[in-house]
């Protein structure tokens, strides 16, 4: 077999297991020893030993890291339903990611930040966004009075994949200068607000236990506005950072900018 279609099969054994795991998770039995077992001892091996051959050693870390504690978080949740409806975003975006992969590479912290988004995010789904133990530790560390890790990730989202989506602007659409720092806010807004009406939109269609544990509005009727306020605020923090990281290690990037914001061509002519 030659090394493309060898590789075709690695990552094609890799997206159908992850897809086969959504689908055995959707029959709502991640409370049973069988599905345990079957993470454990199938999902976890064949998915690590696929990886081993298609991503670099560190990557490997990383995606082992993010599977050790996913198996974690699928091993008795707290609320069963709400696990599943938070980890439907997992058993998609890790095959995007994984497919991406097969197109173009991002750099390792890129990885890093979109390993410890989605880690984040299958520690709430263990628990609950509303009832994860080290927000209520936030939350009296700043005196709120509700659980404050919703917040921590609503946030973590803009600043962590926020140069992910830089990086991916920059190699597929070629933004330049000032673009490639707007369009990143730009996109994690619009995330934020898709991710929202997902939420809304589920809640309102399973059982109402499950619903108002995924939705973790907490008795906001602001809730949704606040967090894609926070994902908003996280990704334009990463962008001026990056922004004045690139200005002085290379002064010359401001003339980019500037040229970037002039007219490429006027519509009517």
């Amino acid at each position: 077999m030659t090394k493309p279609r060898a590789r075709f099969l690695l990552y094609s054994i890799l997206i159908l297991t992850w897809v086969w795991t959504g689908m055995v998770a959707s029959l709502n039995q991640v409370q049973l020893p069988i599905q345990q077992v079957y993470l454990i001892f199938i999902f976890v091996p064949l998915t690590v030993l696929s990886a081993r051959y298609l991503l670099s050693k560190f990557q490997l870390i990383l995606f082992t890291a993010f599977n050790i504690v996913w198996v974690w978080s699928a091993v008795n949740p707290l609320f069963p339903h709400a696990w599943l409806l938070e980890n439907y975003l997992i058993f998609f975006f890790v095959p995007i990611i994984l497919l991406v992969g097969l197109y173009f590479k991002l750099s390792n912290l890129s990885y890093v930040f979109l390993t410890a988004f989605m880690i984040l995010h299958v520690v709430g789904s263990h628990y609950t966004y509303a009832e994860v133990p080290f927000g209520f530790k936030l939350q009296n560390f700043l005196g709120a009075d509700r659980n404050m890790y919703d917040r921590l990730v609503h946030f973590s989202f803009g600043l962590l994949l926020a140069y992910p989506l830089r990086e991916m602007f920059m190699v597929i659409g070629r933004a330049r200068g000032f673009w490639n720092y707007y369009l990143p806010v730009e996109l994690t807004l619009a995330f934020s607000a898709i991710y929202e009406i997902i939420e809304w939109l589920a809640a309102a269609a399973v059982d109402p236990e499950a619903g108002l544990a995924f939705l973790g509005a907490q008795g906001d009727i602001w809730d949704a506005q606040k967090d894609m306020l926070l994902a908003t605020s996280g990704a334009i923090i990463t962008m001026l950072i990056t922004s004045v990281y690139c200005l002085v290690k290379n002064p010359g990037s401001w003339g980019e900018i500037k040229k970037s914001l002039r007219p490429y061509k006027q519509i009517g002519e």
